[in-house]
């Protein structure tokens, strides 16, 4: 999650504000009109006139949920650095093992958020803020006559612009003022802002904020990691739910009543009850084999949270039931049996405390077995599409998903991550979709076998062709060339890469040797190279 928020900031913010009272050269050049929001100056061309509520609506809605976060209040980074060693020490004798190299690393992870919360200010949340709403279009016609915006790069050569800056340090605040929001339509502009507008808190959140809970909790949980060692899809209430746990611990050992009370309101699960027993929790993927970043369907947005408190809620039970102690105790027991399937930390719990963690799970879905809940999605997507409710439909997919979760890279599975995306892409939602597809599949490539590098690669590129944007897959196509210069798939999106770029001659012999190489006519590498050769009447 906090990789993904980074790259968000990459593409989309920008930095240095100009000399107050001075209009910028863009303003003048581009037209752009100009209204007060909040205290923000925002620049906008005129088509997106009629879309200033649906900026003036998330802008406002940001800046509430991040006022909450920056309020005073919760255990501030100083306290946390003072009693640094003591919490650490705590939390390494609950979790237990004997590994005096894991403590080390419990205190880098402490250092490491302690020192980001001291330095990064959040973007937007101060006053005389400037945004600009433009589109693609406007913004590189602009920097192709020679303009410049700031911290945002133009290669003259690919015709591509970057944005380099992601964050600023408390030394220079400024440059979190000024945010441009580079839109492919104005019916875009609803998903871009839910994207960045969601993502900003959710890395405050995760890496950066005052609140204390959130690292002790994220100590917490890379101790646990390093305990269980498992790649199992399944495991994320537990480590989440026994994390919160472990922080209501130190809490209480070490802060006040009125800490260990806004704590545990924080968690609360009252305002999700009408979701208890449709969240799944005990198929919620760990961030390794979910989205690195939620798509822009708001009911996943209420439901990662609404798991986060159910898991707490789970976590807390059991210290409750069974003493601090059954941490220890359950990843013992998961140690020992040495069993790394999907789900096995079920039956530690259940060895080494009696508990019927099944049971109590089962109050969170709505179907008995994985089957029966395989079923039940298939339907909702099927009545979804019926409906044209494509953001219910993509909800049911992801939901899909996780419940496959003990093969996430089956042909299978993959297949319905690209449908979802295409559903994603053609409901207006085409950067989410790309970068959620791109993620995945980069995750994917890390691996140290080559097959799995070698579909990944083959998703963004399936990816790219039914959604008709082989630019999306050139890299990727090019990484897979490297190792099998014959790959009709590669070879067909470096073909259609050129053929966008009027690039006639690379183009052609491109298309020829993809004939050459897959003579067949009913290839669609073949078909698709065919109507190359066609269009340019070779």
């Amino acid at each position: 999650m906090r990789r993904a928020a980074m790259l968000i900031m990459v593409l989309l913010l920008c930095g240095s504000v100009w000399a107050n009272g001075q209009t910028p050269d863009v303003v003048r050049k581009m037209g752009l009109k100009k209204i007060s929001v909040e205290g923000a100056t925002v620049y906008y061309e005129p088509c997106l006139e009629t879309k200033l509520e649906v900026f003036k609506k998330a802008y406002a809605d940001y800046r509430e949920r991040m006022a909450e976060r920056l309020a005073p209040g919760s255990i501030s980074r100083e306290e946390l650095v003072d009693k640094k060693t003591i919490i650490v020490d705590d939390i390494y004798n609950i979790i237990g093992g004997d590994d005096k190299q894991l403590k080390e690393k419990l205190l880098d992870v402490a250092d490491g958020f302690n020192n980001l919360s001291g330095t990064v200010v959040m973007p937007l949340t101060g006053d005389d803020n400037v945004v600009y709403l433009m589109l693609q279009s406007t913004t590189k016609e602009y920097l192709r006559g020679g303009g410049t915006l700031p911290n945002l790069t133009y290669d003259k050569e690919t015709d591509t612009a970057e944005y380099i800056m992601p964050f600023s340090s408390g030394a220079n605040v400024s440059l979190n003022r000024e945010i441009l929001f580079p839109l492919a339509s104005a019916n875009e502009i609803e998903s871009v802002l839910n994207t960045v507008f969601t993502s900003i808190p959710e890395l405050f959140d995760q890496s950066f904020g005052k609140n204390g809970f959130v690292v002790i909790h994220e100590v917490a949980e890379v101790g646990i990691m390093e305990r269980l060692r498992t790649q199992d899809p399944y495991k994320r209430w537990f480590t989440d739910g026994f994390s919160n746990a472990i922080t209501c611990e130190i809490l209480q050992r070490h802060y006040s009543p009125e800490d260990v009370k806004e704590f545990l309101e924080t968690y609360s699960t009252a305002p999700y009850q009408n979701l208890k027993s449709s969240c799944n929790l005990r198929y919620w993927f760990s961030r390794n084999f979910s989205m690195s970043n939620h798509p822009p369907i708001k009911q996943e947005d209420e439901l990662t949270y609404a798991r986060y408190c159910f898991a707490t809620e789970q976590g807390l039970r059991m210290v409750k039931a069974y003493g601090i102690e059954c941490i220890k105790k359950i990843l013992d027991q998961y140690v020992a049996n040495g069993e790394k399937k999907p789900g096995a930390i079920l039956t530690a719990i259940e060895q080494a405390t009696g508990d019927e963690i099944k049971k109590h799970l089962s109050a969170y879905q709505s179907f008995s077995t994985k089957k029966e809940g395989l079923k039940l999605y298939h339907q909702a997507v099927n009545t979804a599409m019926t409906e044209k409710n494509y953001s219910a439909a993509a909800f049911a997919i992801l939901r899909i998903l996780e419940l496959r979760g003990d093969q996430p890279y089956s042909p299978v599975s993959l297949n319905t991550r690209i449908s979802l995306a295409e559903l994603l892409y053609h409901n207006g939602h085409d950067q989410a979709s790309t970068k959620w597809i791109t993620e995945f599949a980069d995750l994917m490539c890390l691996s140290k076998n080559p097959d799995k590098q070698y579909v990944g690669r083959r998703f963004v590129i399936m990816y790219a062709i039914k959604t008709g944007q082989p630019q999306i897959g050139l890299e990727y196509a090019r990484a897979i060339l490297q190792n099998k210069p014959e790959d009709t798939h590669g070879l067909m999106i470096v073909m259609l890469n050129e053929a966008n770029q009027k690039n006639v001659s690379k183009a052609v012999e491109l298309a020829k040797k993809i004939c050459k190489i897959e003579p067949n006519e009913d290839d669609p590498c073949h078909a698709v190279a065919k109507s190359v050769l066609d269009k340019f009447n070779r």
